[in-house]
């Protein structure tokens, strides 16, 4: 169960994080990895380590926020790796702070990354799963979407807007073989939470938003994401899995 051998899976924003941890989970279970996204040097050191348990890997880099730049890049990605069969939206900027103090640009570079580049990433590969009608597109979405966070406004509209991007785009092409879903992560260990949960006060806050007593592991959504890629999914369509740690309970 679970076998993706013989799949070609493209993770942007694999540099880090979850990223990084899908696209290791990925080729885990077989997969041939195209890596993309703006850190190159960072991405490369993922790929040695897909390259390391015998799974091939490319690297291409692309800023998200430059559409144009984006279906060239999948081109290349095509061209390196073979067609893509998986694309998992993973790249995500945020930056929490009170609504009245948020900046057009502020607003700007969260819709750009986190709503915009995953439908233009989603338009690059459709096409090719069209035509064999085939493909798996996981988006990385969040509690933030489905519930009101003080200080999220402008991450929790992308959030949310990604969230329905999946349930459209799932309507729209799972009668020609494409299932489109997405991953709600809750709190999970990232570059960013690892040193918030060394100062106690904020660290309670980021359990509260769950039931469980501790974090999500990135490992753990990396297992969703196999699911998700994997033919034991392909009657799951326009579903958002929560793995929250409970939050959406709530």
């Amino acid at each position: 169960m679970f076998d993706l051998t013989g799949k070609n899976a493209a993770v942007t924003g694999a540099a880090r994080g979850l990223g990084k941890a899908i696209a290791l989970g990925l080729a885990d279970a077989g997969a041939d990895l195209a890596l993309v996204g703006l850190e190159g040097e960072l991405m490369e050191d993922v790929a040695q380590a897909i390259r390391a348990k015998g799974r091939r890997a490319v690297v291409v880099e692309l800023d998200l926020r430059n559409v144009p730049a984006i279906a060239p890049a999948f081109a290349k990605a095509e061209e390196l790796l073979g067609p893509i069969d998986i694309l998992v939206n993973n790249a995500g900027v945020n930056k929490t702070e009170p609504s009245v103090d948020v900046l057009q640009e502020t607003w700007d570079r969260l819709n750009d990354v986190n709503l915009r580049a995953p439908f233009f990433c989603a338009q690059a590969v459709a096409p090719g799963m069209l035509a064999r009608g085939v493909g798996k597109i996981i988006n990385i979405a969040s509690d933030a979407g489905q519930k009101g966070y003080a200080e999220h406004a402008a991450y929790g509209a992308t959030k949310g807007g990604i969230i329905q991007l999946t349930r459209d785009l799932a309507v729209e092409w799972a009668g020609r073989g494409i299932q489109v879903n997405a991953i709600a992560p809750g709190a999970a260990w990232t570059d960013m939470t690892t040193p918030a949960m060394q100062i106690p006060e904020i660290a309670a806050s980021i359990l509260a938003r769950g039931v469980s007593p501790r974090i999500t592991n990135p490992e753990e959504i990396a297992w969703a994401a196999i699911y998700l890629a994997s033919k034991e999914a392909d009657q799951v369509i326009g579903h958002i899995l929560n793995v929250d740690g409970g939050s959406g309970a709530q």
